[in-house]
């Protein structure tokens, strides 16, 4: 994360590539030579994801019709379990932030559920182009049934049931502002489709996790995770004249 410390007026530079950039973000998280950072990362925040290696998909997803403008993501990755990983950073407050995940998320499951033919893979990224890799979970979600309308013919459509099975997908947003003031000491948001009465899941294929940086006061000492270090390096990151010796050989 190191960049040059000084200028050619001889000023003080920041000695770390700013996290809350997009420059920064992808250099520290979205290149195939920081995959390995992404991946510890992602392991120690979501364990039982057990991510071995992480394949970065086309981050630009086109509208699939004209009513609906195209959307860019920070960063988006598919393990080898078929399961995928949306990553933002956003910087500045944004009012609606949840309903644009809401958004991107929705956008997703559109993409992964094609109800008319086999569920298709979303495209690797490949330098600027995009490229077609594997499939949505490896396994046959075709059924072959008579299809009136091929005269009676098999036909190999998913049936009703198997075109609405989906992968598992995970939000993961890292947020520069506060977005729950009412509690000022929780600092991670796991969100699921869940009943209001029984507090019991209704699906989780689909898992939001929302890291307010600006309330994570855990010193150095009392971090016990990866996720928990990389957030104390994010939110002390000015006050920062070296690395810790703690962070330096993780």
């Amino acid at each position: 994360m190191k960049r040059v410390a000084i200028d050619q007026s001889g000023c003080d530079q920041p000695k770390f590539i700013n996290p809350f950039t997009d420059y920064g973000f992808k250099r520290i998280f979205g290149t195939e030579l920081s995959k390995d950072i992404l991946i510890a990362f992602l392991n120690s925040l979501i364990p039982e994801a057990d991510i071995e290696n992480l394949t970065y998909l086309n981050v630009e997803d086109l509208p699939v019709n004209r009513y609906r403008s195209r959307y860019v993501f920070d960063l988006l990755c598919q393990n080898s379990k078929q399961e995928y990983f949306l990553v933002e950073m956003q910087q500045a407050r944004q009012m609606h932030f949840t309903n644009r995940i809401l958004a991107y998320l929705s956008s997703l499951v559109e993409r992964l559920m094609q109800p008319e033919s086999e569920p298709g893979p979303l495209p690797e990224r490949v330098g600027g182009r995009s490229e077609v890799v594997g499939g949505s979970d490896g396994e046959d979600r075709s059924k072959s049934i008579v299809d009136p309308a091929a005269g009676g013919q098999l036909s190999s459509r998913p049936s009703h049931d198997a075109r609405y099975r989906m992968n598992r997908i995970y939000s993961i947003s890292m947020l520069n502002y506060v977005i729950k003031d009412r509690y000022p000491d929780d600092y991670r948001w796991d969100v699921y489709r869940m009943d209001d009465k029984h507090h019991e899941k209704f699906g989780d294929m689909i898992r939001e996790i929302y890291l307010e940086i600006p309330k994570f006061r855990l010193p150095l000492s009392e971090c016990t995770t990866l996720y928990e270090k990389f957030l104390y390096v994010f939110k002390n990151l000015d006050l920062l004249d070296r690395m810790p010796k703690a962070l330096q050989n993780q």
